[in-house]
This record gives structure tokens, C-alpha cells and sequence, in this order.
């Protein structure tokens, strides 16, 4: 992909990203979710997205590792 398209998909990630933050961050405000586990699931989604990152944004589709056929 080109530096464009890789910045355009970065906005778009990172525009969700924030998106689901503020999700999870209405769930703890709510008393839905405790505040340890609304920081525990902001955590994998930006671990989620550092992996998308470096990856030049391509996500790893297919069957995952412990799953055979």
C-alpha cells in the first residue's frame, strides 16, 4: 500500500478506536462495567491497534492458530 492509503486506513482505525473508548468509557460511567475492567478492555483495543500499526494496517485474516481442520 502506498503512505496515503496507509494514513487514510490509520484515521479510520484510530477514529474507531476512540469511538469504542467512549463506549466503554459510557458502560463504567453507567455501573455496567467496573472501572478495572473498562481500563482492562481500553488496553486491548489499543494493544489491538499498535498490532494493526505495525502492520502497515493489514489485518491477519484466516483461521487462528489453535483452530485445525
Amino acid at each position: 500500500m502506498t503512505e496515503k492509503q496507509k494514513q487514510e486506513l490509520a484515521a479510520l482505525y484510530k477514529d474507531v478506536l476512540n469511538k469504542k473508548k467512549e463506549i466503554i468509557s459510557k458502560y463504567v460511567e453507567y455501573g455496567v462495567l467496573s472501572e478495572e475492567t473498562g481500563k482492562k478492555i481500553i488496553s486491548r483495543m489499543e494493544k489491538r491497534y499498535e498490532m494493526l500499526e505495525q502492520s502497515d494496517f493489514i489485518p491477519k485474516w484466516g483461521k487462528p492458530k489453535h483452530c485445525k481442520s
